[in-house]
């Protein structure tokens, strides 16, 4: 949680291009569920809420900075970790509390990237999710644009576990469009028929997919369901 004001439109305006070169999404790594597999399932999966450093009060959909429905920079570190058992700071000047440092060159998926105003998590395939500001909401970078545009000073670790390989997947995608609300709308009709959906920018194009797998068996499956509520689909392979 930096200052409020803090932020420039100048780095709002460059946060907003650099997403556009972001790499795929993977939203989980099928994987043992230990420390790090937990803090980046949970942190991936709020890919595209909303941004707010308001206090929670418990009011049922509240926009509040500790999210379920929003979240700034901090809570978005700081529930994530809760998932795990570990209590993040809740600012980023509380840092490095219960984390060490490893630098910014050792970062590996699950670690803190941080400077005094912005963190972000480190997932697989070298992105990077973060709360951005109130425009952007949250949304993930590749670590190289992080690094770019939002110029953290260390990394933080806090888990002890090894993170899991980065492997192809097998994709569920069910739709490919240049527009972003056009997949949107799509991903919208997904979930309201109680399938998991979400949106990755991948070689310039919004793909929605519904589900990402290491087994083809478990995403043909998927597919199959997909196509049985009337959708179209495909398994692509990366």
């Amino acid at each position: 949680m930096a200052k409020k004001g803090s932020r420039s439109s100048f780095h709002m305006i460059v946060l907003l291009f650099a997403s556009i070169t972001a790499s795929e999404f993977v939203p989980f790594q099928n994987s043992s569920n230990g420390c790090v597999d937990t803090v980046v399932s949970y942190s991936f999966k709020q890919n595209g809420k909303g941004y707010s450093q308001a206090q929670c009060t418990g009011r049922a959909g509240e926009c509040c900075r500790l999210g379920p429905n929003c979240y700034d920079c901090s809570g978005l570190v700081y529930m994530a970790y809760k998932q795990a058992g570990i209590t993040a700071p809740i600012t980023t000047y509380g840092y490095p509390g219960n984390f060490k440092a490893v630098g910014l060159a050792n970062a590996q998926p699950g670690d803190v990237l941080w400077n005094t105003g912005h963190v972000g998590i480190v997932g697989y395939n070298n992105q990077v999710i973060h709360a951005a500001n109130p425009t952007r909401g949250i949304y993930i970078m590749t670590l190289a644009n992080f690094k770019t545009y939002c110029a953290p000073t260390q990394a933080f670790r806090a888990c002890n576990d090894s993170p899991s390989p980065s492997t192809k997947l097998w994709r569920v995608q069910s739709g490919a469009f240049s527009v972003k609300s056009n997949a949107e709308n799509l991903m919208a009709r997904i979930k309201a028929s109680g399938l998991e959906a979400f949106i990755v920018l991948h070689n310039n194009l919004y793909k929605v997919q519904c589900g990402a797998f290491s087994s083809q068996a478990n995403a043909q499956a998927r597919l199959n369901t997909l196509k049985s509520k009337g959708f179209e689909g495909a398994l692509v392979y990366y």
